[in-house]
């Protein structure tokens, strides 16, 4: 009898924490495979983009940007219908609190200076977003400008040199 009355309270006790549970749910997961991505191509994976020499007098105050300096992203085999992305990340120096791509530090380097990436439109790009690329065929291009951004009202004399990333979503 004993026993019994052990293993009845060990099952009472074993039910009682499974009703202690609340609601439940479930989780959906949804996907899709593509028949193949798009190819960025050769001479715009790894590019260098060479900004002009200037002088630090064309930066009077904050926020004074230089003539641009154009590059584009090329990506070809898309699919026409793929809604594809483009993300900037991961910059070697990181981003300044206005998502401006930041300057190498170092007694060298320029500062009061950053990388600013824009539009055609001459909207400033921001880093971490996406930027919808077209979905009309089976190339797409993203055409860009590179520009030097003062961050301060002072700019100081030197190179300015800084590496982003970016990763094409779909």
């Amino acid at each position: 009898m004993r026993k019994l009355l052990m293993a009845l309270s060990l099952s009472v006790t074993a039910l009682s924490q499974f009703s202690a549970y609340g609601s439940s749910g479930s989780i959906i997961f949804n996907g899709q495979l593509v028949g193949s991505t798009c190819q960025v191509t050769v001479n715009t994976k790894n590019q260098t983009v060479t900004l002009d020499t200037l002088s630090i007098n064309n930066f009077q105050k904050k926020n004074d940007t230089s003539i641009g300096k154009s590059f584009n992203i090329a990506l070809s085999q898309c699919q026409p219908a793929d809604n594809i992305s483009v993300v900037f990340h991961d910059a070697k120096n990181g981003f300044t609190e206005d998502g401006l791509i930041a300057n190498q530090a170092g007694d060298d380097y320029a500062k009061g200076i950053a990388i600013g990436i824009y539009d055609n439109d001459n909207n400033l790009i921001k880093m971490n977003e996406k930027i919808a690329l077209d979905n009309n065929n089976d190339t797409r291009n993203l055409a860009l400008i590179a520009k030097y951004v003062a961050t301060e009202n002072q700019v100081e004399a030197g190179q300015v040199a800084s590496t982003v990333n970016f990763t094409i979503t779909y």
